[in-house]
């Protein structure tokens, strides 16, 4: 019989590592990836989606405002990553 808690057995409970999530922020932070990493799925997929628009519109010729946008989002994450993933793990703990 399956459990109840289904969704709960599938996530990710286990703690994230700092060093993980900021490397994944400096190498693919313009995809959402490190946001991802740490079950932020919706703003992950937000900034993926926004990161291909960009280059859509980058390709079309019509400016480069999604990269700039996507540029002041990633300088926030800098800053406040540690903060959310201190928070993600002791949620899970």
């Amino acid at each position: 019989m399956p459990s109840t808690n289904s969704v709960r057995e599938f996530s990710n409970a286990e703690p994230k590592r700092n060093t993980t999530a900021h490397l994944l922020l400096f190498l693919f932070g313009w995809a959402g990836v490190h946001r991802l990493y740490i079950n932020e799925r919706t703003s992950g997929v937000l900034m993926l989606a926004l990161f291909l628009l960009s280059v859509l519109m980058l390709f079309a010729n019509l400016g480069v405002a999604g990269f700039v946008a996507l540029f002041f989002w990633w300088v926030l994450d800098v800053f406040t990553l540690h903060q959310r993933l201190q928070k993600r793990n002791e949620s899970t703990s």
